[in-house]
């Protein structure tokens, strides 16, 4: 699943749309005053950036996603074998 996410990111980020978002980010550099536009980012900075950040956050909640999914298995397992839980608060 992971890998069809990036495959998706990576296929937007090249198809007409996602030139034109990257296009329209690189150009807001001309919006900053001549003295730091040099520090603004190129399209293809920005889609590599992009593409890195998104990985890392996609990594994330996938990582989540699975960790959830696996104590989801085991409640269900838990829950089959008839294990009762005490979810109380303490008085």
């Amino acid at each position: 699943m992971r890998n069809a996410f990036r495959e998706h990111l990576n296929r937007w980020v090249e198809n007409d749309a996602g030139k034109v978002s990257l296009r329209d980010a690189a150009l807001l550099r001309d919006h900053l005053r001549d003295d730091i536009r040099a520090c603004g980012a190129s399209e293809s900075e920005i889609a590599d950036d992009f593409r890195k950040e998104l990985g890392r956050f996609s990594d994330i909640v996938f990582t989540k996603c699975e960790m959830l999914n696996q104590r989801m298995i085991e409640a269900k397992e838990l829950d089959r074998l008839g294990v009762a839980y005490n979810c109380r608060k303490s008085s």
